[in-house]
């Protein structure tokens, strides 16, 4: 901010400049008075205000003919480039090559943890074209925008916001790529947002290959690695240690409050078993000692003396009391200092188990960490070491399938890795992983100590439980919506029922067809809803089992049993009879 003159002569201004760059200026000059040179009788701000707007104008139709030499330049370029193009075609037998236009793509990956998903944003200064989708390994591609996306605040116009899924086309897939995938986008956009789920223990390459609308066509490809444990996200705690936790705090909380309760009862109980003397009778016989004048002063001495040694007695004693209950309440204190210290180390929940042993490096395990699982820390170093601070360097990681929601704990150092997971499948795809890649660098480590537990089988088909039931509904409701649709318009069409003018389309079909129960009817009335649900997520039914193919597998694996010719069974189980007790009988947990 300054002072100074600036546009008119002899008229101070207060200039300001924010941090944005618009430079606004206050004037003392009266902007309503008429202009002394203008001859039309306007005033100084219409005046300025008509310089001001011809200036933009002018601007304006500056730019406009650069823009159209520009775009001059561009149309002769491209022309120059397609005749030259096309002569030495012919002259060199097609094999030339026109020079790319290249642009920039910004890219972002994120895993939605709420969907158990990926989410690829794309962004190009060019519209768009074409996005081609190649993976060397499985992908479920999802339909629709993630959690993530609805909340990015893009403000887009209304064809961009539509056509940023694009138009989904597959091809068929060969053996070298499970995933040939297409997305044209006819509108004019110049963002894409692709969604896909992995399948955990396959590691690959996802590869995109974006195409702008521009003469000659160019494409940018983007590469994206797929760990073999994709689904996992990294957290600070596992939720059952949290939840643990929280609960011996409450417990913690309850007993501290139960202690104090007892040592307030017994306060009470010592105060009440004092010997208080009647302040009545105190009173009565003060006044009988005042009233007698003929008593000797020596006598009156006498019994003053009494009563102060009385009084002090008495004070003595409430000292005492006082200080056993201060000594009383110290010890209730050491006692919760001794409990809070048994109650320090939290264990972990029933998972499974898995060491290993051998001569690497904290370095060599941490490579190692960081092949299978993702958000694993760049460097190491960021550990805690054990046994003092000159003992061992040891990395703890904790994360949670997104999908899931298993739990995983790694804790590594020179020489050992520790594994500990509810999930089987976790516990296979890490030790597959470590063997392959101590088998490259032919480092001699012993996988064989693994420790399976009924509890976290159960703990881990209790999470899925709920996953597949709700598939299953959704598959069950969709299947008899054709079948209703078709008996109440057979019904209708026959003339078994009047149309009712009601306003309450629950009621209306209850009173068309009351042979129908109230669940039917539900399924009736959110027919459209659990369509598109089931056109969304067509194969979530097929993913969830696959991860129960896999989970059954891998736990009689590490059982030393083979269950492969079981897997049909499996899954006409799951089908046809799912109920959670049959499935605990099929991992042998009941």
């Amino acid at each position: 901010m300054t002072c100074g003159t600036v546009s008119s002569a002899g008229f101070d201004e207060v200039m300001c400049l924010t941090f944005s760059g618009k430079v606004t200026s206050f004037t003392t000059e009266a902007m309503d008075k008429p202009d002394e040179g203008d001859t039309r009788g306007r005033t100084v701000k219409e005046n300025r205000d008509e310089t001001a707007i011809r200036a933009l104008k002018d601007d304006l139709l500056s730019l406009k003919a650069q823009l159209k030499e520009e775009q001059r330049k561009l149309s002769l370029a491209n022309g120059a480039v397609s005749s030259s193009s096309s002569s030495a075609a012919e002259g060199s037998g097609g094999n030339a090559v026109a020079p790319p236009q290249r642009f920039e793509v910004l890219s972002r990956v994120e895993l939605d943890i709420e969907e158990g998903a990926y989410g690829i944003s794309l962004e190009v200064p060019l519209p768009l074209s074409l996005i081609t989708l190649t993976s060397t390994v499985r992908l479920e591609l999802l339909e629709g925008h993630s959690s993530n996306s609805q909340h990015e605040g893009h403000n887009d116009n209304e064809n961009s916001a539509h056509s940023n899924n694009g138009i989904l086309g597959m091809s068929p897939p060969t053996d070298s790529k499970p995933v040939l995938a297409t997305f044209r986008y006819p509108e004019k956009t110049n963002r894409a947002h692709i969604r896909y789920r992995t399948n955990e223990g396959e590691s690959g390459e996802v590869v995109l290959g974006v195409i702008t609308r521009t003469s000659p066509k160019v494409c940018q490809t983007i590469k994206l690695h797929v760990k073999p444990l994709s689904l996992h996200h990294r957290v600070h705690i596992l939720p059952s240690i949290l939840k643990k936790q929280e609960k011996e705090k409450e417990l913690e909380l309850k007993r501290e409050y139960e202690k104090q309760i007892k040592t307030e009862n017994e306060a009470k109980e010592s105060l009440e078993g004092f010997q208080f003397e009647d302040s009545s009778e105190t009173l009565k016989k003060k006044n009988d000692s005042e009233g007698k004048e003929n008593d000797g002063e020596g006598k009156e001495n006498d019994e003053g003396k009494n009563d102060e040694n009385a009084d002090v007695a008495f004070l003595n004693d409430d000292d005492d009391d006082r200080k056993k209950g201060k000594k009383s309440s110290s010890s209730n204190i050491d006692n919760n200092g001794d409990n809070d210290d048994d109650n320090e180390d939290v264990k972990y929940p029933e998972m499974n188990l898995l060491k290993v042993t051998g001569n690497f490096s904290l370095r060599m395990a941490h490579d190692w960490i960081n092949a299978s699982l993702p958000e694993v820390p760049p460097r190491v170093g960021g550990g805690s070491k054990s046994g003092g601070s000159g003992g061992i360097m040891q990395e703890e990681l904790y994360y949670v399938n997104s999908f899931t929601q298993s739990e995983l704990s790694i804790s590594y150092s020179s020489g050992f890795v520790t594994i500990k997971s509810d999930s089987a499948s976790s516990i296979a795809i890490l030790r597959d992983v470590i063997a392959g890649k101590a088998r490259d660098l032919r480092v001699d480590v012993d996988l064989d100590y693994i420790k399976m537990k009924k509890g976290a089988c159960r703990s881990m088909l209790t999470k899925i439980d709920p996953l597949l039931r709700y598939q299953l509904d959704i598959a069950s409701k969709v299947g008899l919506i054709e079948a209703l649709q078709e008996i109440t318009l057979s019904e209708e069409a026959m003339g078994g029922v009047n149309d009712l003018n009601n306003s309450d389309p629950d009621k209306g079909l209850k009173e068309k067809f009351p042979w129908l129960s109230q669940e039917l009817l539900d399924i009736l009335n959110d027919a459209n809803k659990l369509q598109n649900e089931y056109k969304i997520k067509p194969k979530a039914l097929q993913y969830i089992s696959g991860v129960l193919t896999d989970l059954f597998v891998d736990w009689y694996r590490f059982k030393g049993e083979d269950v492969r010719s079981r897997i049909p069974d499996l899954h006409n189980f799951l089908i046809t009879d799912y109920h959670f007790e049959g499935l605990l009988n099929f991992f042998s947990l009941l």
